[in-house]
């Protein structure tokens, strides 16, 4: 209508223009050109949240890996009934306000980067992308929590939340109940300093002649 009034092409902001919290029904429809438009707006940082709804019934129907990859978070709800969750009251606009205000100014401790990283591999976890997740994850929940600091509680929620939903493999652990293998006997030793290849002196014994 601008356009026709005036005379000239008039160009207006759309729902990606300004960071708004957006939320993608039926995710798993989700057209390409539409999950590249997504794609683009979440890569330059313009501060939108993105919530997809996936309502797929198959395995098959499941919504862009291009934005399921750079969703942090994955809360699987299919097998839980609306009576069985628990409603807990959201924190208050000051104290949201608090951790907005902190969280420019909190600290991961030296080679957080490193560990997270690691730990991502060990759970078969490939790219870069949820390791940086977890980065931006444990920040969030330290400057929710009122620390300056990201400490252990805070590294180990971001791995819990990021990682969970990204794991192709448990990590493995050692068995520190099985008991150590017995030493070798001192006969078993002395034989191979030995070595096997080792010739008795003198002829043997069939061999002798009367």
């Amino acid at each position: 209508t601008a356009t026709l009034a005036t005379g000239a092409v008039e160009t207006r902001g759309g729902l990606l223009a300004k960071p708004a919290l957006l939320v993608l029904a039926m995710a798993e429809r989700t057209p390409p050109d539409l999950a590249a438009r997504l794609t683009q707006s979440l890569d330059t940082g313009t501060g939108h949240a993105l919530v997809l709804l996936d309502e797929g019934a198959e395995p098959h129907e499941v919504a862009p890996h291009c934005l399921t990859d750079r969703l942090a978070f994955h809360a699987d709800l299919s097998h839980i009934s609306r009576h069985a969750i628990r409603t807990c009251a959201p924190a208050d606009d000051d104290t949201l306000q608090a951790a907005r205000d902190r969280l420019a100014r909190i600290k991961l401790p030296q080679d957080t980067a490193a560990a997270l990283v690691a730990l991502a591999v060990r759970f078969g976890i490939d790219g870069l992308r949820a390791p940086l997740l977890a980065l931006r994850t444990a920040r969030a929940h330290a400057a929710l929590f009122g620390r300056d600091v990201a400490g252990p509680e805070d590294l180990a929620a971001a791995a819990a939340l990021v990682f969970a939903s990204r794991a192709t493999q448990m990590p493995e652990h050692p068995d520190e109940d099985q008991d150590p293998p017995p030493p070798d006997p001192p006969e078993a030793e002395a034989q191979d300093a030995d070595g096997p290849d080792q010739q008795p002196d003198g002829p043997p014994q069939d061999m002798l002649v009367d």
